[in-house]
């Protein structure tokens, strides 16, 4: 599976100026790369979560039917994500994240990123119990084709996915008018999530500690 995710940067508007435009991101807390970023001065889905010590975002992408969740540090430095990761698997998991995101105005840097891989899904459906279809002799094509000892060698998906601006309703606008700005600056390495909106569960995880190297991490 070829997963692309595609993330457009755009130019903030006049009312969101105040947000830092510095275009370095840091790397494994030792050094510092210049990449293009992207603005948001919006109202979107945040939490503090101070059990993880850590705060997160829920940004719209291309399609209504997924949502990409990013999951920062409250640090920086070398071994924050790691630390962040222990925190998560002992501590909480994904629908603790999702169940403390509220509506807030934010003003958001997030840097723009493409990330490549290949993903095949055997294992996952042979612990799942789909396990026939892979054994040559045991599965049952007899609907699709005549031959004998057809099986399945491995099953893969493609995924592509882009980020899109945030277009808030008229409520969410007066709302964004009402409350001062939360900041949310991701420039150092972060978890980032893509979710289901509707049952709210990972699709694809990774952590982003270089948004100019393209493979999954």
């Amino acid at each position: 599976m070829d997963v692309y995710e595609e993330y457009r940067s755009f130019t903030i508007g006049q009312e969101g100026s105040e947000i830092d435009m510095d275009t370095q991101f840091e790397v494994n807390g030792n050094r510092r790369i210049e990449v293009p970023y992207m603005y948001y001065d919006s109202v979107l889905h945040h939490a503090y979560l101070p059990h993880l010590e850590a705060s997160a975002i829920r940004l719209p992408l291309d399609s209504d039917r997924y949502y990409l969740l990013i999951v920062l540090p409250l640090r920086a430095g070398y071994g924050e994500i790691e630390r962040l990761l222990a925190r998560m698997a002992r501590e909480s998991d994904l629908s603790d994240v999702y169940g403390a995101l509220r509506p807030r105005r934010v003003r958001a840097k997030v840097p723009s990123f493409v990330v490549k891989g290949h993903v095949i899904l055997t294992t996952d459906l042979q612990k799942l119990g789909i396990r026939d279809v892979f054994e040559p002799r045991q599965g049952d094509f007899t609907p699709m084709t005549s031959q004998t000892g057809v099986y399945v060698r491995s099953i893969e998906q493609a995924v592509s996915v882009s980020m899109r601006k945030y277009q808030p309703d008229e409520s969410k606008k007066n709302l964004s008018k009402r409350r001062r700005p939360i900041t949310f600056t991701a420039t150092y390495p972060f978890l980032y999530f893509v979710m289901d909106s509707t049952i709210h569960v990972s699709l694809m995880a990774g952590k982003l500690v270089d948004p100019l190297n393209s493979r999954i991490l």
